[in-house]
């Protein structure tokens, strides 16, 4: 009698790729973009259906709480009464089903999402999912594509984010510009690329073929809106390199000016970008990159290259430079850590895990930070003091109080800064195609 042989797993789609990488970032705490670089690294999905994962992804973890809310209304027992797997399958589902402008074809989804309990070993779940589900297809309001800030209750609601950030947010930008940059952080996230060499005919004709254009404001960026930029990444090799637009006009206006044979230091220079950058800039400079972290200094190390002017040393910087490497630098690059807010298009799952009470202990490091770098620096030298948030507690506010202590500091105007938002600029996604992100530009007096 011939055995029957076991069924085949269902082959591996879009969405099944999604609830396993959502599961890993809302219920063990990954990043959402390490996460699903490497599932998609180890997954057989090409083209359209690994453009497809990623928008599953970001945008279950974008709009996490209204689909939780979404699903709670008609489970009678709630999401906490299913496996981490099943509630994001169900999670991914809701999402598609409710995306801003595009909701998926019901019945599509649903059948799907019904087939991954079956195939997780949940088949006991399958008619709850298609209840559940189906309810929410007729149900559900479609999330906003436009959010609206007439309020912050309004804004929390409407563009997916807590409370606490709707309203420091809206002091920030006013109810138009709080609007547009939501629409931005929640909408598709272009990858953005340096280019490290000339830009020669071969490079011209590939950017074209992959739809990738020049920065509209920041030279040397180019921005690609679709496609894989893995692919891209490993077709030029080290002729490109990953970096957001912001963080590339940061180290363009850092070097501005410099002497060529400057000495830096990158005071936190955590997987390096900026240090390489500067290096690239002017290569007869010496940089000297420190972090705390040993992990992240052997990734810079590997993305550098040979650069002879770079180096890169472990080192707690709030203790200042290691003794041999007191200075005087031509230039401190203080890109601080910080809460990540203006990364939350990126890094969507940034919005939840934050609270008030990290930006509080984010700008105690970074008063610490500046107090104890600025004395390393040259007269005449330049000092530049970036984060990649918007909130007034890690930027503004961090380099006014340095400046009420400092007389011998004073701020150098950025490009495009605004005298009404003395000291310092803000960059977000809606005005400069950015990550969002405050810089400023200080000089030593004497």
């Amino acid at each position: 009698m011939n055995a029957t042989p076991p069924s085949a797993s269902p082959p591996e789609s879009a969405r099944s790729l999604a609830a396993r990488v959502v599961t890993r970032v809302v219920d063990e705490g990954a990043f959402s973009s390490i996460t699903l670089r490497y599932q998609l690294a180890a997954s057989t999905l090409e083209g359209r259906d690994r453009g497809f994962t990623t928008e599953l992804v970001y945008g279950t973890v974008t709009w996490l709480t209204p689909i939780d809310e979404a699903l709670e209304a008609w489970m009678t027992q709630g999401l906490g009464s299913v496996p981490p797997l099943a509630r994001a399958v169900l999670r991914v589902a809701t999402y598609e089903l409710l995306r801003p402008n595009r909701p998926g074809a019901a019945h599509a989804v649903v059948d799907e999402a019904v087939s991954q309990m079956h195939a997780i070993g949940l088949g006991r779940i399958s008619g709850l999912t298609n209840a559940v589900l189906r309810k929410i297809a007729r149900f559900g309001a479609p999330f906003a594509a436009h959010p609206d800030a007439s309020s912050a209750a309004t804004l929390a609601t409407s563009g997916s984010l807590p409370l606490w950030i709707a309203e420091r947010l809206l002091a920030a930008r006013g109810p138009e510009g709080a609007a547009a940059a939501m629409a931005a952080w929640n909408g598709s996230s272009a990858t953005h690329l340096r280019l490290r060499v000339p830009l020669t005919d071969v490079l011209r004709e590939t950017f074209t073929a992959e739809g990738i254009e020049p920065h509209r404001t920041v030279p040397g960026c180019f921005v690609m809106r679709s496609g894989s930029a893995i692919k891209v990444a490993l077709q030029l090799g080290d002729d490109v390199a990953v970096q957001d637009a912001g963080a590339q006009w940061i180290g363009l206006v850092a070097a501005e000016g410099l002497p060529a044979t400057a000495r830096i230091w990158d005071v936190c220079a955590g997987l390096g970008s900026k240090a390489v950058h500067l290096a690239e800039l002017l290569p007869q400079a010496q940089v000297l990159a420190t972090d705390l972290h040993a992990h992240k200094l052997n990734a810079a190390r590997k993305a550098a290259g040979t650069l002879p002017g770079l180096r890169f040393l472990q080192a707690d910087a709030t203790a200042g430079p290691p003794g041999d490497e007191a200075g005087p630098y031509d230039l401190i690059l203080l890109d601080a850590p910080c809460s990540g807010l203006g990364t939350i298009g990126r890094h969507p799952e940034v919005r939840w895990r934050r609270t008030p009470e990290d930006l509080t202990a984010t700008s105690t490091l970074q008063r610490r930070l500046l107090e104890t770098s600025a004395p390393h620096l040259a007269v005449g030298g330049r000092l530049v003091y970036a984060v990649c948030s918007w909130a007034p507690e890690e930027g503004r506010e961090v380099i006014r109080d340095f400046l009420a202590r400092h007389a011998d500091f004073a701020e150098e105007p950025l490009p495009g800064e605004s005298d009404q938002e003395l000291p310092g600029r803000l960059l977000f996604p809606d005005t400069n195609d950015t990550d969002g992100f405050f810089v400023a530009r200080l000089r030593r007096l004497c």
